[in-house]
């Protein structure tokens, strides 16, 4: 499996769960400090887009082997915030 692919997948799922704790902030908080214990979707949408394109950027303009490194690290730290999503109960949602 290609460890890009792998990173923006779980990137996507992260997103879904965190728009739903900026859905439901009577039910949920978000861990991130960078975005606050109750954000507004509009700041979700705005964080993903710009982390995401730093990601992605940051990825093409590293060499080989670099570039699998940094994505084997984006994968996981994007695994461990689905998994702790998902340890709080917030489900799988796109």
């Amino acid at each position: 499996m290609d460890p890009f692919f792998l990173a923006l997948g779980l990137t996507l799922v992260d997103y879904g769960q965190t728009r739903t704790v900026a859905s439901a902030p009577a039910y949920y908080h978000e861990y991130n400090p960078l975005l606050g214990k109750h954000p507004s979707v509009g700041s979700v949408n705005k964080y993903f887009m710009l982390t995401t394109a730093g990601q992605v950027g940051l990825h093409y303009a590293l060499p080989q082997p670099y570039r699998d490194v940094h994505a084997w690290i984006w994968a996981g730290t994007e695994g461990a915030c689905v998994v702790q999503n998902i340890r709080v109960g917030i489900r799988i949602s796109l």
